[in-house]
């Protein structure tokens, strides 16, 4: 109370008016308030927000187990890196035997049937035989030449290369070891194999992941998510040098935490780690879409008063307590939007004598 008195005895002078002070400058050099113009910024981001960083689907490979068999040796561990043709493991398996052996039937097969399909050409074109044979000839050489190539592409499926094909034709030398490769180049994200693991066809052994770009999957909650639009540059913990760009708003909420997804993209240049790695937490905030001029001033020139924040102006003939919304701090400075421009006169010290004044002429806080 004592301190309120000295703060009221030293704007005896001022107006009664509840909405702005009349104090002259020696008493607010006693008061220790001082003035400085608000500072424009550029650009205004979000509050903190937390995000997880996630690998694109087009850019998750799974490496499944082609055939059934067990696994012989595996040349890669989770962090490697992998490119399309590097073998990452052998798998030995029977059935493999058994396309081999299927694909050099009906390579033997085919090149009967080609045969006779010419030997008979030769003859209907010498008019010893009806064309009616020719054409059983003809069908029978297609029919096998169609089950070759069947062969042949269920192999490819297996995962024989077409040069190890064209080997086992000519040589017709079975192996029952299939090298298996990794088919993308990227990283082994995850391993689910080890050596002498019996699989079965389709068994899940390696997730490969091409980690440029990531993306970074924050959640907002849903009364936020209106101010960001898509293209905004985002920034992440850690990736001073990187921006990443809003890519994608989601268009549903989360039932139990009533957020909205954004999806950000970051991109990096060839030829350099990234700075950000695949499942990390990471600390993100968004450039906020905005109409209005948005100003910097210190934390200790905003007063409080009924749930709403203040600035002390100084006008030309008083000073006024003008509202303003408070959009985001950073550290000992927040940034604010409202009623104030360039060549507004701020108080950025003694604003706790100035509130006792106003609110000592203007009612109770």
């Amino acid at each position: 109370m004592r301190w309120l008195t000295v703060v009221l005895m030293l704007v005896t002078g001022a107006s009664a008016a509840a909405d702005s002070l009349n104090i002259d400058d020696s008493k607010l050099e006693r008061l220790g308030v001082r003035f400085a113009p608000a500072k424009s910024v550029a650009e205004q981001y979000s509050r903190v927000l937390p995000g997880k960083v996630g690998l694109p689907v087009s850019q998750q490979h799974m490496i499944s187990a082609p055939l059934s068999g067990r696994i012989m040796q595996i040349n890669v561990s989770s962090g490697d890196a992998v490119v399309s043709d590097l073998v990452i493991t052998v798998l030995e398996s029977s059935e493999l035997l058994d396309l081999q052996r299927a694909l050099l039937n009906a390579a033997g097969k085919h090149q009967l049937d080609s045969e006779a399909y010419k030997r008979d050409k030769t003859l209907f074109d010498e008019g010893i035989i009806a064309q009616r044979r020719l054409l059983e000839a003809r069908y029978t050489f297609q029919q096998s030449a169609a089950s070759l190539n069947e062969s042949r592409q269920l192999l490819q499926i297996a995962g024989m290369s077409e040069q190890d094909i064209e080997q086992l034709e000519t040589k017709r030398k079975l192996t029952n070891r299939l090298s298996i490769r990794a088919g993308v180049a990227g990283y082994i994200l995850e391993q689910d194999i080890g050596v002498g693991d019996y699989v079965e066809t389709g068994a899940p052994l390696f997730l490969v992941g091409q980690i440029n770009p990531l993306w970074v999957l924050v959640d907002v909650p849903e009364e936020l998510a209106s101010q960001f639009s898509i293209g905004a540059p985002v920034t992440a913990t850690g990736c001073g040098d990187t921006e990443g760009k809003l890519i994608a708003v989601g268009k549903s909420v989360d039932p139990i935490s009533q957020t909205i997804q954004l999806r950000v993209e970051f991109s990096f240049k060839a030829d350099t780690t990234p700075c950000l790695k695949p499942g990390q937490f990471v600390q993100a905030r968004i450039k906020i879409s905005q109409s209005e001029a948005i100003f910097e001033v210190p934390l200790a020139a905003a007063v409080h008063h009924n749930g709403e924040t203040f600035l002390f102006v100084k006008g030309d003939s008083a000073i006024e307590p003008t509202l303003i919304e408070v959009l985001s701090r950073h550290g000992s400075m927040i940034r604010v939007g409202g009623k104030i421009d360039e060549n507004t006169q701020i108080a950025v010290s003694g604003g706790a004598a100035l509130k006792a004044a106003w609110l000592g002429m203007g009612g109770s806080e």
